[in-house]
Parts: C-alpha cells; structure tokens; sequence
C-alpha cells in the first residue's frame, strides 16, 4: 500500500481536516437561530478565549508532518507562555502555563 500524498509534506493539521473537517474548540460560529453566529458573542468574554484555543491547536498540529510522527517518532511539545492580553490588545502581562 501507498499513500496518495507526501508524508513529509502533510502535516497533522491537514490530515485531520480532510477527515473531520475544521478543528472547532466551540460552536460560537453557529450556535444561534439558523445556524447563524451566537448572538451574545460580541459581548462573550469567553469567545476569544476559544478563539486562541483552536489557534494554538491548529499551530500545533501544523507544527508536525505525519512522517515527522510515524517515521521518525518525533511528537510536537509546547515550551513557550502565555502572554494574558485583553481582547483589544491592551493590559498586557506574562504568566507561565
């Protein structure tokens, strides 16, 4: 058997895409009437938070090929911080995590 793509060239992010579909941290996006957007979520001080969640988590997983994996044995690990930030961009402040 052979795969139809480059192994090194395809990262976890696209893999699980093509096979779930979009990495979704919450359902802000269409959680109100019809499948539109929440309507609370211009006021939501959770959204954002959700927001950075499925970024990180898309970085992550783009961080690594499936051969990166499967080959070489090689995982993707966070060794950074997190910088807490408003929304706006203001108030800014370093905690570890």
């Amino acid at each position: 058997m052979k795969l139809a793509i480059d192994p090194k060239e395809t990262t976890l992010l696209q893999l699980v895409v093509a096979i779930q579909g979009p990495i979704l941290v919450s359902t802000c996006e269409y959680a109100g009437e019809n499948n539109e957007p929440c309507p609370f979520m211009p006021e939501c001080h959770f959204n954002p938070v959700w927001c950075s969640a499925e970024g990180m988590l898309r970085e992550f997983l783009a961080s690594v090929s499936l051969y990166d994996v499967v080959v070489r044995g090689r995982v993707p690990r966070y060794t950074g911080g997190f910088d807490l930030v408003r929304p706006d961009g203001g108030g800014r402040g370093r905690r570890k995590g």
